[in-house]
């Protein structure tokens, strides 16, 4: 017996697939920053020091004076002189009074009047130790420092985003399909 005979083709189904990426920027512009430092403000006060040195004395040792003192000594030695000189007159006056006590008096006077009396010899130092004055007043610095605080501005700047999306698609590359073919029978070709 003979049975009609099927043939049967048949093709799969093909998925495909296709996608685009996601992408995505970032950016981070910079701030807008402002700074500013104002100056410090500085005030020096100085007091200058001072010396001060009197030499009028050591000078006047070395025999330099001036035409005031000068007068004013030698009419200081000047009076010393005629007080001694008094004192003196007055001492012999006393003495001649009482010549009656005896002695030789006016032969002592004669002999004390008729010379000098001598010098003393001794060392001097010429300025004398001391003689030159020395006053100094110290001086003074005074700072004030005032500082200032810096002005800083800054304006933040947002970061930027962007975001495309990405997709997928899903399609038939390939539909199925089923093909049967049924071959004649034998009784059909005849």
């Amino acid at each position: 017996m003979n049975f009609p005979t099927l043939t049967m083709h048949s093709q799969l189904g093909r998925i495909a697939m296709q996608s685009t990426s996601s992408r995505q920027q970032l950016s981070q512009p910079q701030a807008d920053i402002t700074i500013e430092q104002p100056a410090a403000q500085l005030q020096i006060q100085t007091k200058k020091p001072s010396l001060h040195i009197d030499q009028t004395q050591a000078f006047a040792d070395a025999g330099l004076k001036s035409v005031k003192r000068m007068i004013a000594e030698q009419a200081q030695q000047g009076y010393q002189a005629f007080l001694q000189g008094m004192g003196r007159r007055a001492a012999q006056g006393s003495a001649l009074m009482k010549i009656e006590n005896g002695g030789n008096v006016i032969a002592q006077q004669a002999e004390a009047n008729a010379y000098n009396h001598p010098k003393q010899i001794g060392l001097a130092y010429i300025p004398s130790p001391l003689s030159v004055q020395i006053h100094y007043e110290s001086g003074d610095v005074d700072i004030q420092v005032r500082t200032q605080k810096p002005r800083i501005d800054a304006i933040a700047r947002p970061p930027q985003m962007s975001h495309i999306r990405g997709d997928l698609s899903i399609y038939m590359a390939q539909h199925p399909s089923l093909q049967i073919d049924v071959a004649p029978t034998f009784y059909e070709r005849v």
